[in-house]
């Protein structure tokens, strides 16, 4: 059986409408929260690499909102010193921008 260790990494940070985080029309009007931008990182003992959402290519919503400390998840991952070249499975939980938006950064 392999160990497994989780690593999470914030690629930006974003500005969300309260009511969209957490529900409408009760919450309506109440302003933005600031929200970190994640993808997850599963890696085993034996090095096999599984990654959770890749993320979006650019710092830029559909919207033209741009997103603060903006860098494409494969980058931030060779910061840490993991190759993206090395990630073979990627789960993508749902197919938005912020969660597929970055797939062919993971060939």
């Amino acid at each position: 059986m392999k160990d497994w260790s989780i690593w999470t990494f914030c690629y930006a940070m974003g500005k969300l409408p309260y009511d969209f985080l957490s529900g409408s029309p009760v919450n309506s009007n109440r302003g933005v929260v600031d929200v970190p931008m994640l993808v997850t990182l599963l890696r085993s003992d034996d090095d096999e690499f599984v990654l959770i959402d890749t993320g979006f290519a650019t710092g830029e919503s559909m919207t033209g909102n741009k997103f603060a400390d903006f860098v494409r998840s494969d980058q931030l991952l060779s910061r840490f010193g993991i190759d993206p070249g090395k990630i073979r499975k990627v789960i993508l939980t749902h197919l938005h921008f912020d969660h597929a938006g970055n797939l062919p950064g993971f060939p």
